[in-house]
């Protein structure tokens, strides 16, 4: 995931992870291997706001140019 947001530091990846999952969007799974692996799955809370995300992703890319200063 890390890989996937190159601008942020594990430490705030691990506070936001934390955060979506105290607030019942994700779930946390740990899986007992070499190296330790750690899946994270969105809970039907958290997949009830992929219409909504999807909008507000559609809406930024429209106006990506004024929102950036471009």
């Amino acid at each position: 995931m890390h890989r996937d947001i190159p601008d942020i530091s594990p430490k705030m990846l691990s506070q936001e992870l934390k955060a979506l999952e105290e607030n019942k969007l994700i779930t946390r799974t740990l899986h007992d291997s070499m190296p330790v692996t750690v899946e994270y799955a969105l809970t039907p809370l958290g997949m009830s706001l992929r219409e909504l995300l999807n909008e507000l992703r559609n809406w930024g890319k429209h106006f990506r140019d004024e929102i950036v200063g471009k």
